[in-house]
């Protein structure tokens, strides 16, 4: 599948009438009637922005335990948007390699606190999710560091949801898979989060995506 000629990153799986070619789906909401000439019959301009108001509505009323659970472990707007991300990629990783249990999410929060210590620690067993982390961490735009959100900042963000996972673990409990899910089943990964995690670990592209990053809805 060709890239959209547009940001020349992602794939493009949305026919654009105007351009002719097929483009993504954030450069299709972000361009339309702006960069790109929409012809009023466009099936994508009549729909998406009803489409996503509602994807929204639902998320944020079928999410609003994740929600309400982010602002109150996280009161700073950049903690709060590090967890957030943090867990998208929790979610789309659980999507592509199935439910991912309580204990184990745990376990690779722990992993990835403690790769990202001074004190690295060696893991006893490889956790695969704690590496897929380690790798969306590397997003420098979508994880910056700086003197709003350190390192340490970082460690405390992610030792918080380490011990609110744990204090939701049971023996073979999936709690915070549910939790997360709520929020994000909702959603459009590419249309609504402008997220495409395989896209950008497969090459190195230039990050396109909104300057607010995820999309949080009101």
């Amino acid at each position: 599948m060709p890239k959209c000629p547009k940001c020349e990153a992602r794939k493009g799986k949305r026919f654009c009438p105007a351009l002719g070619k097929d483009i993504c789906a954030p450069c299709c909401a972000e361009n339309r009637l702006k960069t790109i000439p929409c012809p009023s019959d466009c099936p994508h301009l009549q729909s998406e922005h009803y489409q996503h108001k509602r994807r929204q509505e639902k998320a944020v009323s079928r999410g609003r335990p994740m929600l309400q659970a982010l602002s109150k472990l996280f009161p700073s707007q950049e903690a709060h948007d590090f967890a957030l991300n943090l867990q998208a990629d929790i979610y789309f990783y659980s999507r592509e390699h199935g439910s991912v249990g309580d204990e184990t999410a745990g376990k690779a929060l722990e992993s990835l606190k403690n790769s990202l210590s001074l004190i690295c620690l060696p893991e006893a067993t490889p956790n695969a999710l704690a590496r897929f982390l380690r790798d969306r961490l590397e997003d420098t735009k979508r994880y910056p560091v700086g003197p709003k959100f350190t390192s340490e900042d970082r460690l405390r963000a992610i030792g918080t949801l380490l011990a609110f996972v744990r204090s939701m673990a049971v023996d073979g409990s999936q709690r915070y898979h549910e939790l997360i899910s709520s929020f994000f089943d909702a959603l459009d990964f590419e249309a609504d989060l402008d997220y495409s995690p395989y896209d950008s670990s497969q090459e190195p592209r230039e990050d396109r995506r909104t300057e607010s990053g995820l999309i949080l809805p009101p």
